[in-house]
């Protein structure tokens, strides 16, 4: 009997220290991922970026047209003459206006003089107010009147409001002029602007202040510098290009808007290049059960990928713009993710 207990005493303590033996553990592989390297292909890309073609543009204009309707029965300028501001233009047939002034100078002559004389009545006490105040405000009509068909008849004749060069011109001695329609247009080329067609995937690689070299091969390829002073936001329907404004000087006169260039633009600035390392491919990016946006981020000492929330920008392309919680020098995985969790074990695909 002592013996069969010392015997199920033995075994039951080879059962428990069976069952306390630790699961012997299994290391799992690390994941094979694909990486996109911030650093390394932007800066790159935005290298890349240099020459362009554009075309010379008029800063400062300002369209002509007249305030009233009319035959113009004289045409003082020719197209590309400069001319300085208030020289003569043009002149507008008034005869109508003119007639219509005399009409309302009676009209006004007698509402006065009847105003005049009912003040006079009123004051003596012979006729009610009212008719004194009617006298009145007909003679302030009056006056209204004549201010007005004067206003008209000065704007007959038509003097330039700045000084430049008359371009566009469509204006003909002898042919009908509507109220509002364009005549002709004064151009100012001090400055220019060079329009620069850019493609969508590089247009965020062009802030204002970026400066360039732009070159006119019709004049020997005259070089002049400048700066670029506008970022289109918005493109042409049905074209995928975004317009840049290069601001230059035209000291002399010699560059005419509609001449071709070649622009050559300088390594973009510090701030250009670290906004642009923030761009990633589109299909790194994930959302979590939280409707957050995510991206894996390589650590390259370690050998893991852990989660970054991030904040989302512009979509350019194939590409998205990282506005918030990714560093500029940062490593992103791009495929392997769907086999990955915060802080897992990868290598990187040669």
């Amino acid at each position: 009997m002592k013996h069969t207990l010392y015997l199920l005493t033995f075994t039951s303590i080879l059962v428990l220290s069976s069952c306390n033996k630790p699961e012997p553990i299994v290391e799992r592989l690390p994941t094979e991922v694909s990486v996109y390297h911030l650093t390394k292909e932007q800066v790159t890309d935005a290298k890349k970026i240099q020459q362009y073609a554009g075309v010379a543009s008029p800063h400062d204009y300002v369209d002509v047209v007249p305030q009233l309707s009319g035959t113009i029965i004289n045409l003082g300028v020719k197209d590309g003459q400069y001319v300085q501001k208030g020289q003569f233009l043009a002149r507008i047939d008034n005869e109508d206006y003119r007639n219509q002034s005399a009409v309302q100078q009676a009209q006004l002559k007698f509402a006065k003089e009847t105003y005049l004389r009912m003040k006079e009545v009123y004051e003596k006490g012979s006729i009610a107010e009212i008719k004194y105040l009617e006298a009145k405000s007909n003679y302030e009509q009056a006056q209204a009147a004549v201010k007005a068909s004067q206003f008209y008849v000065s704007k007959s004749s038509i003097h330039a409001p700045k000084s430049g060069y008359i371009a566009n011109l469509t204006a003909v001695q002898g042919s009908l002029a509507g109220e509002g329609q364009f005549l002709m247009r004064i151009v100012d080329i001090q400055q220019l602007d060079i329009l620069v067609s850019i493609a969508a995937n590089e247009i965020h690689l062009f802030k204002n202040g970026l400066s360039a070299n732009v070159f006119f091969p019709a004049l020997e390829d005259k070089m002049v510098t400048g700066r670029v002073t506008d970022v289109s936001m918005f493109s042409p329907s049905g074209t995928p290009s975004y317009t840049v404004k290069v601001r230059i000087e035209n000291s002399g006169q010699q560059i005419r808007p509609g001449m071709n260039a070649r622009i050559e633009f300088e390594t973009p600035t510090a701030e250009v290049i670290r906004e642009a390392k923030r761009y990633i491919p589109a299909e790194a990016v994930q959302i979590d059960n939280k409707n957050q946006h995510f991206v894996y981020v390589v650590d390259s000492k370690n050998g893991i990928a852990f989660k970054r929330l991030v904040t989302l920008g512009h979509t350019t392309g194939e590409f998205i713009e990282i506005e918030k919680g990714l560093d500029a020098t940062a490593t992103i995985v791009t495929s392997g993710f769907q086999k990955i969790t915060d802080q897992s074990k990868i290598t990187v695909k040669k």
